[in-house]
Parts: C-alpha cells; sequence; structure tokens
C-alpha cells in the first residue's frame, strides 16, 4: 500500500542528495571559512615594500624614497641612512589587513603610521608625525602635525 503523504523513493533519494550537497558547500564555502584561509594568507611579516614619501599639500613638492618594512613584529622606515622602529597590529579587513604602528623618533617625536595590505602591496599608507619644536628650521616651515603619504613603487 501506497503512502500518499509521503514522496516517492526516488525523489526522496534526490531530495537528500541534495541537502548533502548544500550543507557540504556551507561548510567549505561559510564567509567565517574563507575570512579565516584570506587573513591566514594576507601577512605582513618579512615584507619589504620600496617606495617614497611626501608631504600632504603645499609641503608635498619633495619627496624621499625610502624603504617601508616589517619584521619581527617591527615597522621599520629606513630613508636617508636612518632607521625609525615600532611595534605594528594588524586589523582583518575580510580580504584585505590594515596596519598601524606608533614610533618615536628623535627628540621624542611621535610619528602614527597605518595603510592597507592587499597581499601584493601597500597603499593608503599614511604617516602622521607630531613634532616637538625646538628645530628653528622645521619650526619655521612645518606645522606642529605633519600628515605624510608613503607610495610604494610599482614591481
Amino acid at each position: 500500500m501506497v503512502n500518499k503523504c509521503q514522496p516517492p523513493k526516488r525523489t526522496r533519494q534526490v531530495l537528500t542528495r541534495c541537502l548533502i550537497l548544500l550543507s557540504s558547500l556551507l561548510v567549505f564555502y561559510s564567509p567565517f571559512t574563507t575570512a579565516n584561509k584570506s587573513h591566514e594568507a594576507l601577512s605582513l611579516e618579512g615584507k619589504s615594500f620600496d617606495g617614497s614619501i611626501r608631504a600632504n599639500g603645499f609641503l608635498g613638492l619633495i619627496s624621499v624614497s625610502g624603504n617601508l618594512s616589517f619584521e619581527d613584529g617591527l615597522l621599520i622606515w629606513r630613508a636617508k641612512n636612518s632607521e625609525d622602529k615600532g611595534v605594528y597590529r594588524v586589523y582583518d579587513n575580510q580580504w584585505t589587513i590594515r596596519f598601524s604602528a606608533s614610533l618615536i623618533i628623535d627628540r621624542n617625536e611621535r610619528v602614527e603610521w597605518s595603510g592597507t595590505y592587499d597581499g601584493n602591496s601597500v597603499y593608503d599608507v599614511e604617516a602622521v608625525w607630531n613634532r616637538e619644536k625646538g628645530d628653528f628650521l622645521h619650526d619655521l616651515l612645518l606645522p606642529e602635525v605633519v600628515t605624510l603619504e608613503f607610495t610604494a613603487r610599482k614591481n
């Protein structure tokens, strides 16, 4: 005797297979799994970027070549025989990572770095230099807070 409330056996088998396939897809392609794989693949550690830095606005007429690197948990800025270092932090931003670092440089001045890394290069990299008065030439030419933009060279 056929139960009129249940679908035929063949239809149940097809539906069961579809449910198994759908649940497998959800497990393997969930946003959480993809985001974790993305974040694991994106690491700044050991990366290095040649480029130039220049101030925003009128002050940006001159750029300085240098190297921005990430080594042993430190953001390192090298330019003109000098080197500034500070601990960097990363923040997952779905398909990219944001980074930031606070560096103390000469005369106890602070430079706040931030930017984005997409797995290939850095962009939107900004360094905000909070100056201390006392250097006559810089005091004459620069405001107390100078915003600089780093542009990585294309490989």
